[in-house]
């Protein structure tokens, strides 16, 4: 973490651990546009996960990334993941089209920034890494 000074709280510590997540998946998304990989044209995405309980995450995410973020209901998309294609294997359901049908939508987390505002906090993430030895 950079800038700590005597006046760092516990508050900027724990800004500064969502932003890290943030930036760290906004950079995976930029690697799949880099590689033409489809998934980064979407526009939305969905989350799941302890973390995705955390609403300023999301928010921060969606600023960074430029898109919707979409949690579900259900935290652990894993589990019911590995259930569904049980289901499917039991012949509950035919196919995984079916089990998408069952989505439903906890929050949807639109972006709040401007594309250049985006821009420049992510120059500013870039700056930051170069800044910092492992």
């Amino acid at each position: 973490m950079l800038g700590w000074t005597r006046a760092t709280k516990r508050e900027h510590i724990l800004r500064a651990a969502l932003e890290s997540i943030a930036f760290q998946v906004a950079d995976g998304l930029r690697l799949f546009d880099d590689l033409n990989l489809p998934a980064a044209k979407t526009g939305s995405f969905k989350v799941s996960g302890a973390a995705a309980e955390n609403l300023l995450l999301l928010q921060i995410l969606a600023d960074l990334t430029r898109c919707n973020v979409s949690r579900p209901d259900q935290q652990e998309l894993s589990a019911w993941g590995v259930a569904a294609l049980a289901g499917i294997q039991a012949g509950i359901w035919k196919n995984p089209g079916e089990t998408a049908a069952l989505w439903r939508e906890n929050a949807n987390i639109i972006p709040a920034i401007g594309a250049d505002e985006a821009a420049g906090l992510h120059a500013n993430w870039t700056a930051a890494k170069s800044r910092v030895w492992l």
